[in-house]
């Protein structure tokens, strides 16, 4: 049998045109972990520019067991980026170089995942750099700091 090949072009790591479909969507996905600051989480964000929302989701998992969640569905007008809600995607260098940030509020939910606690607002940037593994960051009263993990991502945490 043949060896199968799959080639990606640098415009594959970048936004699509909306081909028309009623469902049409644009989706990006980043999960991240620090061993070291116990810091993970994922951010998910689609864009349905067809029924005018996207989809944004925020989840990090502190440290302490607290869970900061965030969903939104905020208008959007077209599909010429990921940005809506407070998050933010940026493909910087196609393949190698993602920068992700948030800015908005995040529901705590307690160790063990009881009642909600009060919305806290958050700032910050993750950035995916796989060629020089770089990190940095943007600081606000909220930032814990900038970690680099395994999985090639630089995360940032919320502060109690």
């Amino acid at each position: 049998m043949a060896e199968r090949r799959f080639i990606l072009l640098e415009h594959d790591d970048l936004m699509h045109p909306n081909t028309g479909e009623s469902n049409f969507n644009e989706s990006a996905y980043y999960n991240f972990f620090d061993r070291g600051q116990r810091l993970g989480g994922f951010v998910r964000l689609g864009n349905r520019p067809n029924e005018g929302a996207a989809e944004m989701t925020v989840c990090l998992y502190q440290p302490d067991a607290t869970v900061g969640f965030m969903f939104q569905r905020p208008e959007i007008e077209n599909n010429d980026a990921h940005d809506a809600g407070g998050l933010q995607f940026r493909v910087i260098k196609p393949f190698e170089h993602h920068r992700v940030s948030y800015a908005g509020k995040v529901c705590v939910l307690e160790a063990g995942y009881g009642p909600l606690g009060a919305a806290r607002h958050i700032t910050n940037r993750l950035v995916y750099k796989d060629e020089r593994r770089e990190a940095t960051a943007d600081r606000d009263r909220a930032f814990l700091g900038a970690v680099e993990s395994p999985s090639r991502s630089v995360v940032h945490g919320v502060s109690r």
